[in-house]
């Protein structure tokens, strides 16, 4: 038994601002307390002040409830403090540099693992605490109730440390170790002369126990839900080659020998749920799949499925999934080519498997295409063929889910032991279409049912629609019920459970906390539901907060966070931020009063922003909403310049925290607002093939809407948007004159050329895909070319910035000097940036300040009528805005003439030689 002696830190004072030590210590505080930012001064955002920007993270709570902790992190350095706190006391601990920590299942200490590799047990309420150094690494475990701290040294020892007694158990010359799930046994790999040696720990009696001893690394090790089977492999001396061996109940490990012809084992993956089989992966080499090059020439066919876009490209490696049944041990390969299992997590004795897709994306338009769906059972691989898209296998494994229908919004449930397949949705009470989706190629709206849990012990599935949670059953035993009654479709608010896991297990008379979202103001907050034979809805709060948002509830929101609660008590961790607060942890007992507990605001050294909703009418007399974003301390007698910008649905992002950062590619909007600009974005809905014409509508309804508030500046609006929006960017300015300037990043200007280009990633742009074409451009010419900002470039009047980058997988660098190289033969003022190694996104920082300064200076220029930089002057510095283009006085009068022909008159010949032709 190793004896501790208690140790004492003397007490350090800590200014107000200081968040970092060089040494762990106690302070005694308010127990609200908070960083003081009243007295400094609001300045205005720039590189260097963003650096010091923090964030609360990874908060935790301790069983009792009555101590929590959370790391505050610097966004540049990403240096990191916990913070260690009492709920009901002024005890509160900060420690920096830390690489794990743990509260004790007694709620008595806190186990911190520092950079130092000094590991300290900590009594919670005071400044006592043991410390032990030397500790790489520990993982804390629970086992026959007793609690331990798995440790491991740089001395390659691992030791047990029995935290109760302070007693430890040294293992030494331990080269790795794998901890069993039920924390009965630690398995340990240890080199010993030229041998490994492959053991376990029973933690019950701390004794070492051998398996087996191999010549060469014991590798991929994996342990079976009861902690009764173990698998690993073995690399053969002479092949190289991994040999799997497999061990039940501790009897001598057994070599399988009989790897299919052809294959080679890659990994393992698991043990099925119930010991029966091992998941594994087996590898072979591609043949004839990627075209050979023979004598410098590359042959591409019409039938090819891949092309060798880069020479000299190495035969990929590809994998298969199979299984290894333990009782006769077969191997059964579950993938062939072109065939793809959708995820091993849940898999047991079935899997589901789509076949038919080659090795490259396949498209709708393919005979290869045409997707086949199966259910293996992965102890004989037996096939069953299934009509529909794979969503998910029931808890029980008795039911797998699946999409139906040409837009795969039904479901369908097949039972597996009986073959029986019952239409799930298709006699829905109510119209669930959903109000938040464009509308399909055929003009109607989708149902967009999402699986939601299953009920335990029931053959029910719950599902959300776009606002409401239903229970439906496997076997249409009855009609789907209502479990919130309607009252998200009524008030358009979006209900989710908070524990956003698909395959839980959802209980009768239970009751759960959901995540409410008002589709209508953008409020967010907690709702309970209890569910048995009658449903109970409770509204807990709704307010002018980001809790819990997720996909399919706001449109691409990035707060999500999921309640954590204390194990004994009904105490809770939330997360909660505004577009004026960062984000902070509070914690709560009702759901209806929150208390701060990280108070972590960097926001309030700056003038940042505040928004408004708005609900505006777009040009073709629809309505739409926006945010419009302004300073906190905006002045109505001003005018201020503003910034249009977009990309799909942003409404939903009111009462998220922004925090200002560089631009990489959409704009920051709090630096811009900080800076002395309005930002607005306005909602975009789409009509099919009117991509372009959907956003144009969109924009200049917000851009008459702008026009109406007394302090926009209306000369001086700009507009900018990235992607999907560099192209809505693009096709505005051909579209419009009102805009001062414009800055569009890789974005698309040519459809057409786009739609025929490979990328990096070897993505074809095709016609089902964001831009909501429905048709090929031989199908539907006038509306790609309508879509396409090239064939307008005559038009623009709108200063121009781009970007794209030659590294660009998503968007071809092409598209961006197309259109540069079109704008500046009409001699217009357009700019293209390229930054060397960056592709979609620009991702070093180096060149995001870079792009953020440039960016601000154009803006500045045009918006606000400040000098034009050096690089907009082509380094003239005798200029102070930049001139006309490099065309000539005649060629412009040209110019100007044939761009007031509107372009369906510029194609009439085309049209009647065409007709001529037929």
């Amino acid at each position: 038994m190793v004896s501790y002696s208690v140790k004492k830190k003397i007490q350090l004072g800590i200014t107000p601002l200081c968040l970092f030590f060089s040494v762990l210590s106690v302070k005694t505080v308010m127990a609200q307390d908070s960083v003081n930012y009243s007295y400094l001064t609001k300045t205005e955002l720039n590189f260097k002040s963003m650096n010091f920007w923090t964030n609360a993270s990874s908060p935790s709570i301790n069983n009792d409830g009555n101590y929590i902790s959370y790391w505050i992190t610097n966004s540049a350095t990403h240096q990191s403090t916990l913070i260690l706190k009492s709920l009901n006391s002024s005890w509160l601990i900060s420690a920096p540099n830390v690489k794990a920590n743990y509260f004790s299942d007694d709620n008595r200490h806190a186990f911190i693992l520092d950079n130092r590799n000094e590991l300290k047990l900590l009594e919670l309420g005071s400044d006592k605490y043991v410390e032990k150094k030397n500790i790489n690494s520990c993982e804390k475990i629970s086992s026959h109730s007793r609690e331990w701290l798995i440790c491991y040294n740089s001395d390659k020892d691992l030791i047990l440390l029995d935290t109760k007694i302070n007693k430890e158990y040294v293992f030494p010359l331990v080269d790795s170790y794998y901890i069993e799930k039920p924390s009965k046994r630690i398995y340990v790999i240890r080199k010993v002369g030229s041998k490994n040696k492959l053991s376990y720990i029973s933690i019950e009696n701390q004794k070492l126990n051998q398996i087996g001893v191999y010549i060469n690394g014991i590798n991929d090790l994996i342990i079976d839900n009861n902690g009764t089977q173990i698998a690993f492999t073995v690399e053969e001396y002479a092949t190289k080659k991994k040999q799997l061996y497999y061990s039940i109940n501790d009897s001598k490990p057994k070599a399988v020998k009989n790897i299919p012809q052809g294959y080679s084992l890659s990994k393992l993956v698991r043990f099925g749920k119930k010991g029966k089989q091992i998941f594994l992966e087996l590898s072979k080499k591609i043949i004839d799949t990627v075209k050979t090059r023979e004598d410098g020439v590359d042959v591409w066919s019409y039938t090819d499925d891949i092309f060798s876009l880069v020479k000299d490209t190495p035969v990929p490696k590809i994998t298969y999934a199979a299984s290894l049944n333990l009782n006769n041990r077969s191997i059964s390969i579950l993938e062939n080519d072109g065939e793809n299992i959708s995820s091993f997590d849940n898999c047991d004795d079935y899997v589901f498997l789509t076949a038919g897709k080659s090795l490259s994306s396949i498209f709708h338009w393919q005979k290869e295409g045409d997707a086949r769906f199966f259910v293996i059972n992965t102890l004989n691989n037996k096939r069953t063929t299934v009509n529909g898209n794979y969503v998910s296998f029931a808890n029980s494994g008795k039911f797998l889910i699946y999409q139906v229908g040409e837009e795969y919004d039904d479901y369908e449930s097949l039972e597996i032991a009986t073959g029986k397949i019952y239409r799930i949705t298709g006699n829905w009470p109510i119209d669930v279409s959903n109000s938040s989706y464009d509308v399909n190629g055929e003009g109607l709206r989708l149902k967009k049912l999402v699986p939601a849990g299953w009920l335990k012990d029931i053959d029910d599935v719950l599902m959300y629609d776009e606002f409401d949670i239903w229970q439906v059953s496997l076997k249409n035993l009855h009609q789907p019920q209502n479990l919130t009654k309607g009252c998200g479709r009524e008030k358009h608010i979006s209900f989710r459970f908070c524990d956003l896991n698909p395959n839980k297990d959802i209980c009768l008379r239970y009751r759960y906390l959901l995540s409410g979202f008002s589709k209508l103001n953008k409020d967010n907050g907690f709702y309970l539901l209890k569910i048995g034979r009658t449903n109970i809805l409770d509204s807990l709060f709704m307010g002018k907060y980001a809790f819990d948002l997720h996909l399919g509830q706001a449109n691409g929101v990035g707060a999500e966070f999921c309640p954590i609660k204390a194990k004994e008590k009904d105490i809770w961790i939330v997360k909660r931020e505004s577009v004026t607060e960062s984000p902070n942890y509070f914690f709560t007992i009702d759901f209806k009063t929150f208390n701060e507990i990280s108070f972590n605001h960097p926001e309030k050294q700056f003038e940042l922003m505040d928004d408004r909703l708005v609900n505006f009418r777009k040009s073709d007399g629809t309505f739409e909403q926006g945010i419009l974003y302004v300073p906190q301390n905006l002045d109505k007698r001003k005018k201020y310049p503003v910034i249009i910008h977009y990309y799909e649905v942003l409404s939903d992002w009111k009462n998220v925290f922004q925090q200002p950062n560089t631009t990489g590619s959409s704009i920051n909007i709090p630096w811009f607002v900080n800076h002395g600009y309005l930002v607005f974005t306005p909602d975009i809905h789409y009509k099919i093939a009117e991509p372009g014409q959907s956003a144009y509508n969109s924009v200049m309804g917000a851009a008459s809407y702008l026009k109406t508030l007394p302090y926009v500046d209306t000369v001086h609006m700009g507009l900018q948007g990235h992607s999907f929006g560099g192209f809505e960017t693009n096709y505005i300015v051909t579209h419009t004159r009102i805009f001062a300037a414009a800055m569009a990043s890789s974005g698309v200007s040519n459809l057409i050329s786009s739609y025929n280009s490979i990328t990096f990633n070897g993505r074809l742009k095709q016609d089902h895909d964001q831009y909501r074409m429905f048709g090929t451009p031989w199908e539907k010419p006038a509306s790609y070319i309508e879509n396409s900002p090239v064939f307008f470039a005559d038009k623009v009047t709108t200063p121009l910035l781009l970007m794209n980058n030659k590294k660009d997988g998503a968007v071809p660098f092409a598209q961006g000097l197309e259109f540069f190289l079109s704008l500046r033969r009409l001699g217009k003022p357009v700019w293209l940036l390229q930054y060397d190694d960056e592709a979609h996104v620009l991702v070093k920082d180096e060149n995001r300040e870079l792009h953020t300064l440039r960016l601000t200076q154009f803006f500045d220029h045009y918006l606000k009528g400040l000098q034009a930089p050096k690089w907009m002057l082509n380094l003239n510095t005798s200029n102070s805005t930049p001139g006309s283009g490099l065309v000539s006085a005649e060629e412009q009068k040209k110019i100007d003439a044939y761009s007031k022909i509107p372009l369906s008159e510029k194609l009439k010949p085309l049209s009647e030689k065409t007709t001529d032709n037929n």
